[in-house]
């Protein structure tokens, strides 16, 4: 393939993404003309007037109306947010990661007043650049990026993160951690200690009690994204990694409401009824607790569970004011 043909192929896949943006009456390119440049200009890999050299010498009659230097890369800045048409969507597991761009060595650092990039480090070196950080989903689909210079720490990219809260679980290395609290949705994996059978196992567990779904639910919903684990090791791994889960939701779990409702329902397993104890305050559920009893001691035992690691009482408690 030619450098013609490559370009024409590019033209026409961003061209069908953005068929819908339409030209301004007085812009000399199209939208689509627009995006094309500057996805020639990010594989091209050089400066600017390198660019617009090359473009300009070999490329020119594909760009009729091509205006000058300045005002192309003008209209790079001005219409970057272009790029979201491209972004794909979230899936249910993903990943977000950063690495470094090295622009100059660092011993040419503060050379000139023009220095884009800061010393920062990246890829187990000191480098003078900037951090490219991508959000993946679990195709390896680009489903939000972010950029910035490379003395920035990982974290400050959490927004990211938290654009998809309810959609997709985020894995991580532990630089994306924050002292003011991490997104429900982020997991952090320490380096070297997760591996893919982990990765699939927490994403089982969450699916479970995170979201209405039965254990085949879960087996079915991975199965179409081509992993295979049956309804049994995902109950086995409920078991097993439940409780953690639920204990780093809590650790999560913001201020909770001062107005609670208590009550108990009715449930049959494996033919004997046990209750279901359950408090919730204006949001969301705070805890459950399965016992055969429903009596005084049952309540208290909930209310003392319910209660541990608090450091306030509620304002108001609604019950069905029964004896128990």
């Amino acid at each position: 393939m030619t450098t013609v043909d490559f370009i024409t192929a590019l033209f026409y896949e961003v061209d069908e993404q953005m068929g819908a943006i339409p030209k301004h009456p007085e812009a000399h390119l199209w939208p689509s003309e627009v995006v094309t440049l500057g996805l020639l200009h990010a594989l091209k890999g050089v400066g600017n007037r390198p660019f617009y050299r090359w473009l300009t010498r070999d490329y020119r009659a594909l760009f009729l109306h091509l205006p000058e230097r300045i005002r192309l890369f003008r209209l790079f800045k001005t219409h970057h947010d272009w790029t979201q048409v491209f972004l794909a969507a979230p899936t249910v597991l993903g990943g977000i990661d950063t690495y470094g761009i090295e622009l100059i060595h660092p011993i040419r650092e503060g050379r000139s007043p023009q220095q884009i990039g800061r010393r920062g480090f990246s890829n187990h070196r000191w480098i003078v650049g900037g951090k490219l950080c991508l959000l993946l989903n679990q195709w390896g689909l680009i489903v939000g990026w972010a950029c910035a210079t490379t003395n920035v720490a990982d974290n400050t990219f959490q927004w990211l993160v938290r654009q998809c809260e309810e959609q997709m679980i985020v894995l991580s290395d532990t630089a994306f951690h924050a002292m003011e609290g991490d997104p429900a949705n982020l997991k952090l994996c320490q380096r070297g200690a997760w591996e893919d059978r982990s990765s699939t196992r927490e994403t089982n567990t969450i699916g479970y009690y995170r979201f209405p779904l039965s254990d085949r639910d879960v087996e079915e919903m991975l199965l179409a994204r081509g992993i295979e684990v049956t309804h049994e090791a995902i109950r086995q791994w409920c078991l097993k990694f439940g409780q953690d889960y639920a204990n780093q939701l809590k650790h999560r779990r913001a201020q909770l409401e001062d107005k609670w409702h208590l009550d108990e329902v009715f449930l049959t397993i494996n033919g004997q009824r046990h209750y279901l104890w359950r408090a919730v305050d204006q949001d969301d559920v705070l805890d459950i607790l399965v016992q055969s009893r429903r009596n005084k001691h049952a309540a208290k035992k909930f209310f003392r569970k319910l209660l541990k690691g608090l450091r306030y009482v509620p304002r108001v408690i609604i019950t069905d004011k029964l004896k128990s």
